[in-house]
């Protein structure tokens, strides 16, 4: 829950499970609405009832997965890349082996899960143009494929190549198949105004919860910023 605009795109799950999306067809701004409210509150809810670590507002990544792998709470929202790390019992002795997977709580229309891919690309200034072309395209043969794999890493194999390393990463499969029944992206989250609009959703929405501003204003907050960002 902190107030950082990727744990934003985990949040947004609970809006898109109600029906919600950034933009509609014609593309009008639909934050302010039943579905992200609903989105909202239900993570007001769990704060305010204390059904999450009094500072989990303070969360991101490597903190949400100490308290996890401590055994301190039942349950979490995580990328995928937290599963290899808990199956060390070296590091977390407490949930190594006890790990369960399944997809996010399910609203009016559903699960839904938030997915993106992570990529590379060359500098066009770069004065090392060629010899970055080459590197891509080692990376994207199939061992450093694997490699990438077996350090935690999601990288994009062949069936074949997949079933490999599918023992070592049951994640993996179920990754595949959650973004295939549940994923989404919302309407404008890949524009280049995207990041921008999570990180100010990150300011407001985490100021509701945490008690800093009122609901309407954290919407209507964010609202006004993605009209001036998706203005023609």
């Amino acid at each position: 829950m902190k107030n950082l605009l990727y744990n934003i795109m985990l949040w947004q799950g609970t809006v898109a499970s109600n029906g919600g999306n950034w933009r509609d067809k014609d593309g009008n701004i639909t934050v302010d609405s039943p579905a992200y409210k609903r989105g909202l509150e239900i993570y007001k809810i769990i704060t305010d009832n204390e059904a999450t670590p009094g500072d989990s507002s303070t969360y991101e990544y490597g903190e949400a997965n100490s308290v996890f792998g401590a055994g301190q709470v039942a349950f979490m929202l995580q990328w995928n890349a937290a599963v290899p790390e808990f199956k060390d019992a070296t590091k977390y002795p407490a949930v190594a082996g006890k790990l369960g997977l399944s997809h996010e709580p399910a609203g009016s229309e559903g699960p839904k899960t938030h997915f993106h891919s992570l990529g590379l690309g060359i500098n066009k200034n770069s004065a090392k143009q060629d010899e970055a072309k080459a590197f891509l395209a080692w990376l994207a043969t199939a061992e450093p494929m694997k490699l990438y794999a077996k350090e935690g890493g999601s990288p994009p194999l062949a069936e074949g190549l997949m079933a490999e390393i599918a023992g070592d990463r049951p994640e993996m499969l179920l990754m595949g198949e959650h973004a295939a029944k549940y994923g989404f992206v919302m309407d404008g989250a890949t524009s280049a105004k995207a990041l921008a609009i999570y990180t100010n959703m990150a300011e407001n929405f985490t100021g509701y919860w945490t008690g800093e501003i009122e609901q309407d204003e954290a919407i209507a907050n964010v609202v006004a910023d993605m009209k001036k960002a998706f203005a023609p």
